[in-house]
């Protein structure tokens, strides 16, 4: 360090930055040296230091950028170096710095700083991650020389605290039964939507052979089959009664229609005649020749006529109407009936989705706590299986599989997992 020039205003600073100094080795410190080989990277903090300068001291955060910005000295950009190549760039940017200092007695002066005099140290670095079987996973400060086996010690050891918390023996005979219900549940609703299928195929009998079977008894099996199976004959007579009476209906009103246009045109060919007899009654009136009592009474018998020709008529028609209404029915039935199976059976096999996904659930867990189970039972330890997750210098993640007695670097990501034997395995899956 060498002074550059004076004033009285800063002679007192200059003796209390001299009372001050502390000398800082270039060299890496100890903690650091473990790991010289290691990348700097964002997140990591630094501290650096200049002989003589205890006020310069200070802790630098890698940003986003891979930048540090050191008041004085400037912005450097050391993400993906090592901690001496750190130190030699700032070192390198020292010669053309100059320090204004203000000393005890009030001067100020302008130091020149030599790069000798400036240290780095690597003081905070990275955060380590543990993820899978372990007590507390999650974020844990990184110590130069951590291992897998400190890093699990850390986080309270492997997770078989929490495995017991529950009777792994009563929580197998609970699934069982849950698991059991669940497979009678996902036969019923399979079952239910092959008998829909059925009914709006128009057969008689269930495809039982293109089904899943699930792990049930066979006489469970065989009475949900045969319930369905009445179920279905029940359906079908219902409908095949229904639409033959609907039929019928139809049928009557179409004989009745048939019959009331018989008579309408009989009544036609009367009225026609009884107009034309009165045709000529009334000539011969006209002539002299016919009474007219006569006359009348042809008139009294076409119009009778007539009103009864348009009383046909009517019926005729309200006839026809409920022909059509009769035709309607039979048509709106078979559209109902089948709107209603298909919305059946779209809940029939939703319910089986939902059920297939409860069932891997309750399998899932199954062996899990057979696995906890045999564990206690037998007294076997866990065999672990370790892997490290690491983002090398080309900026992509390695996995690496590692033992408790591997070396660990800032960033990097452990996934623990515990393999046990199992002593249960869980039942098919359903389709």
């Amino acid at each position: 360090m060498s002074l550059l020039f004076s004033t009285p205003a800063r002679g007192a600073m200059l003796r209390r930055a001299a009372l001050s100094l502390l000398t800082v080795a270039w060299l890496v410190p100890a903690s650091a040296r473990a790991a010289d080989e290691y990348r700097i990277q964002p997140g990591d903090g630094l501290e650096m230091a200049v002989a003589g300068f205890p006020d310069l001291r200070q802790r630098v955060t890698v940003n986003v950028d891979g930048v540090i910005a050191v008041p004085v000295f400037g912005s450097f950009t050391i993400a993906g170096k090592t901690l001496a190549e750190a130190l030699a760039l700032v070192r390198d940017a020292v010669p053309s710095k100059a320090i204004h200092m203000r000393t005890p007695d009030g001067r100020d002066n302008l130091f020149a700083v030599e790069a000798g005099e400036v240290s780095l140290a690597l003081v905070d670095y990275r955060p380590i991650y543990l993820r899978g079987d372990v007590a507390k996973p999650g974020e844990q400060a990184f110590r130069p020389g951590l291992t897998v086996r400190q890093a699990v010690s850390l986080a309270g050891g492997y997770d078989l605290v929490r495995f017991r918390v529950t009777n792994p023996f009563l929580d197998a005979a609970d699934l069982r039964s849950q698991y059991e219900s669940l497979w009678t549940d996902y036969a019923r609703q399979q079952l239910r939507a092959a008998r829909l299928q059925a009914e709006l195929d128009g057969r008689d009998l269930i495809d039982t052979k293109s089904l899943f079977r699930p792990p049930l008894p066979t006489p469970v099996l065989d009475q949900l089959t045969d319930l369905e199976l009445q179920q279905l004959k029940i359906n079908q007579q219902n409908n095949r009664a229904e639409t033959e009476y609907l039929r019928k209906a139809a049928a009557q009103a179409e004989t009745y229609v048939g019959q009331l246009s018989e008579l309408q045109r009989q009544l036609a060919a009367g009225t026609a005649a009884q107009a034309e007899n009165l045709k000529r009654i009334q000539a011969a009136f006209d002539k002299g020749l016919a009474a007219i009592n006569r006359m009348t009474d042809e008139q009294r018998a076409l119009l009778a006529q007539s009103d009864r020709t348009l009383t046909v008529a009517s019926e005729l028609t309200k006839a026809q109407k409920s022909l059509q209404e009769a035709s309607r029915d039979i048509d709106r039935t078979a559209d109902k009936r089948r709107t209603q199976l298909l919305a059946d059976l779209q809940d029939a096999k939703a319910r089986m989705a939902a059920l297939t996904s409860s069932i891997q659930g309750v399998s899932d867990k199954l062996l899990y706590v057979g696995s906890l189970r045999s564990q206690l039972v037998r007294g076997t330890g866990n065999r672990v299986q370790l892997l490290v997750f690491r983002k090398g210098p080309d900026g992509k993640t390695q996995q690496i599989a590692a033992n408790e007695d591997a070396s660990l670097v800032p960033g990097d990501v452990v996934e623990v997992a515990l393999r046990t034997e199992d002593d249960y395995v869980a039942g098919p899956k359903p389709r």
